[in-house]
């Protein structure tokens, strides 16, 4: 079967103007050539504070779809972690932006567009990401990384006969327990036809895997233990190209999946071992967010879909499924729904509600609060600027969850409870998440990473920036609280879902 590769274009957004000039600083050994830039007086705004931010990396491949990440790596304190489109993925300490001791970890030119997931701190700590993009397909796959740059494995993913020779991955890698609480497991779909779950000490296949897809995926999948076994089940989104593979017949669209932790482990097939599956006319690349969002605090499943195959009746529409794959409620939205949805608290009573951002046009997006178990509206916001990227959520100091919406031409930070624009951030391209967490002084910290436009000979081209801003009055310990949704997937593993309260 065909694979429907796409690839989020970059995009100079009305607003990004060329990059003023900036004091040089120091380069560290073996880093991409950057620049620090000393924030001014005046550069507290009536929401956030800019601590610090450092531009550079390869102009024309910059930070895009990769998302930062948080990581204690060395005595220095946390440290965002990001890959870029020239194929360097970078560690900078969250105090300062200084460069971590090591970093940035070159693939030799290979795209960089997943978001690096991350286990253990300081000499245990270890990062996981995906290499590859749409442009190069053929090229990638799935590294490990000491906390000191040095990587630990690679593997690379077999090519299907029928995927032309496609092994990179550009969805992200989730950390997880598919075989049991006391081990640690890694699972990468790829651009081509296959899944990988990896034994994250050794980088071998665990039992059951690989698994075959049938088409490309670009959803990073959510792990969770569904059924209380002690064991993580897979939800991931996938593309679907009309046709039989492995005697399993598949129509144009895509589908959200519940795959068993044991893969196809017993099966005759390697495409069996689903409990079961949602299937779209239209492609679902979307990752998934799972949690105690239905009534009575049931699991629920919420995913959007994408806009390749023209036309569909699925397109726009986000949906949420049960443990079991059957409909609670969908709806249809005014955009794409190829961003993913965050769970979160945002009227302040303890319960989940689904954010999500719809892209409406390159230079609009719609912004979405529906309730967790019916689908009904609590609002809608307009903002400028197209989404690529999702939202997460932070309590700033409100008692209920505000909602940050990356865009193409800045950053927009809304009232929870209203949906009313609070603050903006102008001038920056994001086509990621924005990461939230908890700075040393105890207040809440955002970090951002995109691109800036800069005049090179006449003409202007795109450059990484990297931007880290505190929140003043606002309580740092409330980042990681179950009703908050502070990142891509929402935790440092990825794994896309809210744990059940502890009873």
């Amino acid at each position: 079967m065909a694979a429907t590769a796409v690839g989020a274009a970059l995009v100079l957004a009305a607003g990004i103007s060329p990059a003023t000039a900036v004091e040089t600083a120091a380069t560290p050994q073996a880093a991409v050539s950057t620049t620090a830039v000393a924030p001014a007086a005046n550069a507290c705004g009536d929401t956030l504070c800019l601590e610090w931010e450092r531009r550079g990396g390869t102009l024309g491949k910059p930070i895009a779809t990769s998302s930062p990440n948080v990581v204690t790596l060395d005595n220095g304190g946390p440290a965002v972690v990001v890959g870029d489109r020239a194929g360097n993925i970078w560690a900078l300490h969250l105090s300062d932006g200084s460069w971590v001791s090591g970093w940035p970890v070159r693939t030799g030119g290979i795209v960089v567009d997943s978001t690096p997931s991350v286990s253990g701190s300081g000499d245990t700590a270890r990062v996981y990401v995906g290499v590859g993009g749409s442009a190069s397909p053929s090229k990638g796959g799935i590294w490990k990384i000491k906390n000191t740059g040095a990587v630990m494995w690679k593997v690379t993913p077999r090519a299907h006969p029928t995927q032309a020779g496609t092994r990179g991955v550009k969805a992200s890698v989730s950390l997880g327990h598919l075989r049991g609480p006391s081990t640690l497991d890694a699972y990468a779909p790829t651009m081509g036809q296959l899944h990988y779950a990896l034994a994250t000490e050794s980088g071998k296949n665990i039992s059951g895997f690989w698994w075959v897809a049938a088409d490309s995926t670009f959803s990073t999948a959510a792990l969770y233990d569904l059924y209380g076994t002690g064991r993580d089940y897979v939800i991931t989104g996938a593309d679907s190209t009309a046709g039989t593979s492995y005697y399993r017949t598949y129509g144009n669209g895509g589908a959200l999946r519940i795959l068993k932790p044991t893969g196809r482990a017993g099966e005759k097939y390697p495409n069996r071992g689903l409990v079961c599956e949602r299937r779209t006319n239209q492609v679902v690349q979307s990752s998934p967010a799972v949690g105690p969002v239905l009534a009575d605090g049931e699991t629920g499943i919420a995913f959007g879909t994408g806009t390749y195959y023209p036309n569909q009746t699925a397109t726009k529409f986000i949906f949420m499924i049960n443990d079991r794959c059957g409909d609670v409620w969908r709806k249809q939205l005014d955009g794409s729904t190829a961003s993913s949805p965050a769970f979160a608290d945002i009227k302040g009573d303890g319960s989940l509600d689904v954010v999500i951002a719809a892209r409406v046009s390159s230079s609009s997006t719609s912004v979405w609060a529906l309730e967790g178990p019916t689908g009904g509206t609590i609002w809608r916001t307009s903002v400028t600027g197209g989404v690529v990227g999702s939202v997460v959520t932070a309590d700033l100091g409100n008692g209920y969850q505000s909602v940050l919406v990356p865009t193409t031409s800045g950053l927009r930070i809304l009232d929870g409870r209203t949906g009313e624009i609070v603050h903006s951030i102008n001038g920056i391209g994001l086509q990621n998440s924005p990461l939230v967490t908890e700075r040393s002084d105890g207040t809440v910290g955002v970090t951002i990473a995109g691109y800036v436009g800069e005049m090179v000979s006449g003409r202007v081209q795109l450059r990484s920036i990297v931007r880290h801003y505190s929140i003043p009055g606002s309580d740092g310990a409330t980042v990681d609280d179950i009703g908050s949704w502070p990142m891509f997937h929402r935790d440092p593993q990825l794994t896309g879902a809210v744990p059940a309260p502890q009873e």
